[in-house]
């Protein structure tokens, strides 16, 4: 199991807190998501004989998040 704590700076309400969890709770691999809208951080636990790092960023982005490590 690997954690990575990744800053999306574009979320800024409740309702993208949500599109976080749910792109990433579809990311096969990803074992827990916790978001913390205040300081715009996202911690994520996946299983690294899975997922990268780089994959879990990819899903941000995709879901139309900037996010950086």
């Amino acid at each position: 199991m690997e954690t990575v704590v990744l800053t999306a700076p574009t979320m800024d309400c409740e309702a993208c807190m949500k599109s976080v969890e749910r792109a990433l709770g579809r990311v096969p691999g990803v074992r827990e998501v916790h978001v913390d809208l205040t300081t715009k951080q996202v911690t994520v636990s996946f299983d690294a004989e899975d997922l990268t790092a780089e994959t879990v960023l990819d899903s941000l982005e995709a879901a139309g998040f900037s996010v950086k490590p």
